[in-house]
């Protein structure tokens, strides 16, 4: 498995951000100058669409068309002159998360109304775009409260941690089916996939997973960019730099 350390180290970090998005639940309001965090995740979405393939790349492209559509619908919903409030966008299967700046908007750092908008808006063009392929559903949110751009970045490369982990246990399983894939934890133990992987020489397949993942960044003149990496380890190197391109357009812009 590629990274394989850079993976164990971010998925270790499950415990600090579960304890931190439940004191992110416990407000109404969101201090000044914090980045909000909208988790979605679709509501039995992975279950009903995505358990049979690695990658269904439909449904992946029905969440793509879905994250332009609700940057281009929601990103003026901010009194500053750079008239944008997200950060950045980042999607693995059926969860997404979108990242407003630290700047002011138009839900007055209100967290309630922040998650419900983003939830609502991102499940009824979801279900819209997915009417072709007979996909309908919707997503629940939470926030999570980040104070800076190093701390998005290591929240994001642990979301990315925990897609290629689940991903590569449901390479096994789609593969080969061990038969203590779900004891022990061993679906989690990285050691154990790994030398899973190894032994059933699916290291091709697998180094694919990484790929699967995308982060959106918006541009100076409002458009919304994909940036893509092959392997959690090029993400983590360069996305900070990134994000803070973006950032610090928005800060002189809005000063």
């Amino acid at each position: 498995m590629q990274d394989l350390n850079t993976i164990k180290t971010f998925c270790s970090k499950g415990s600090l951000y579960k304890k931190l998005e439940t004191e992110s639940e416990q407000g109404s309001k969101y201090k000044r100058g914090a980045f909000l965090c909208i988790r979605l995740d679709g509501i039995g979405l992975s279950k009903k669409y995505l358990k049979d393939n690695l990658l269904n790349a439909e449904f992946e492209k029905v969440i793509k068309k879905t994250v332009y559509e609700i940057y281009n619908s929601l990103k003026t919903k901010a009194p500053t002159d750079a008239k944008n409030q997200f950060l950045c966008i980042f999607t693995s299967s059926d969860e997404v998360n979108i990242i407003l700046n630290s700047h002011p908007n138009y839900y007055d750092n209100r967290l309630y109304k922040s998650v419900t908008t983003i939830a609502s808006s991102f499940s009824s063009l979801f279900t819209k775009n997915g009417k072709n392929n007979n996909y309908s559903g919707a997503f629940d949110g939470r926030p999570l409260i980040l104070n800076s751009i190093p701390d998005i970045c290591d929240y994001l490369s642990h979301r990315y941690a925990i897609y290629i982990r689940n991903t590569t246990t449901k390479l096994l399983r789609l593969e080969v089916n061990p038969s203590d894939l779900y004891e022990s934890n061993n679906q989690n133990d990285l050691e154990y996939l790994n030398r899973e992987i190894k032994q059933n020489n699916l290291q091709q397949i697998q180094l694919t997973i990484p790929k699967h993942c995308h982060i959106y960044i918006p541009t100076e003149n409002a458009k919304l960019q994909e940036c893509k990496y092959d392997s959690i380890n090029a993400f983590t190197s360069k996305i900070e730099n990134e994000m803070n391109i973006f950032n610090n357009w928005l800060n002189k812009k809005n000063t």
